[in-house]
């Protein structure tokens, strides 16, 4: 889901891959709720772009696994399946659990978000959630075929914003993946230097001269709105430059968070452009202008 160069070109698009990558993704927060049962077939490749088909399949697997009690890993279940068939890909998500199933980490905007992106792609979004039986179930259709999704409008023209100058930024990310890909979409302008948790990431900060922080919302132990409580305590002048990353929400304190935070926030996936951008929100005036 990190790519070295754009991903929003229209054009043929492995929905397995994409599927796969998405589920690596929130894995970590996945592996605390449930159980995960997967069977990704071969598929044809359908039209679309890869950007509009990550962020549906995250959009989606974190408001399945969102629907579970985080802690009852051993009594949850998140089954995915992808399919094609009947003139379609089919792309289903099963959450069910032995408890009654949480709207804690699962909103109505989330799954709004879910019906606005699917629509975005061409495809349909189907729910049906069964309280009785304990059960969430999300399916999404993709038709094949030339005529089956709408002519897309011309791309919108990328931002140009970018940080003004190089800088020293922290990665705080508990996936190595993801922070090894982080380094490597910043590093040929970017000094960065990497943290797997908050100890660590404070530990840096308490040692080095730190320009931005990158911080995951979504991490064990201590999370991200954890450390952003730190970060204002030691080190207040980095408050406003912290830049949080989510690929889906899965507690009520980390949503209210970031409803009300006024610090950027990187929506995964991204693209090397986008965290330019955010970098450059998170700079005061007079800090980007330093050289």
């Amino acid at each position: 889901l990190f790519s070295e160069k754009r991903s929003d070109a229209q054009g043929p698009v492995d929905l397995r891959e994409i599927v796969r990558l998405s589920t690596r993704l929130l894995y970590n927060e996945i592996r605390h709720r449930a159980r995960l049962e997967t069977r990704f077939d071969a598929v044809p490749l359908i039209e679309g772009t890869e950007r509009e088909f990550a962020e549906l399949t995250v959009a989606a697997i974190a408001y399945a696994a969102g629907r579970l009690d985080d802690g009852a890993a051993d009594q949850n279940l998140l089954r995915m399946e992808l399919t094609a068939g009947n003139g379609a890909v089919v792309f289903s998500l099963c959450a069910s659990g032995t408890d009654a199933l949480t709207a804690a980490g699962a909103s109505q905007s989330g799954l709004a978000l879910c019906r606005r992106l699917a629509g975005a792609t061409g495809g349909r979004l189907e729910v049906d959630e069964d309280d009785g039986r304990h059960q969430t179930r999300l399916t999404l259709y993709f038709p094949l075929g030339e005529e089956a999704r709408p002519a897309s409008e011309e791309a919108a023209t990328p931002s140009l914003e970018s940080s003004p100058r190089p800088l020293t930024v922290l990665v705080v990310d508990d996936d190595p993946l993801v922070a090894r890909a982080l380094e490597r979409m910043l590093s040929p302008r970017h000094a960065v230097r990497i943290a797997m948790d908050a100890p660590s990431a404070l530990e840096a900060l308490s040692s080095e001269t730190i320009d931005v922080v990158v911080c995951d919302v979504m991490m064990p132990n201590i999370s991200g709105v954890d450390l952003d409580e730190e970060i204002v305590r030691r080190r207040p002048d980095l408050a406003e430059r912290v830049v949080f990353m989510t690929a889906g929400v899965f507690s009520n304190e980390a949503r209210e968070f970031l409803d009300t935070t006024r610090n950027p926030i990187l929506r995964k996936p991204f693209e090397p452009q986008d965290v330019e951008d955010a970098l450059a929100r998170a700079l005061p005036p007079q800090a980007a202008s330093l050289t």
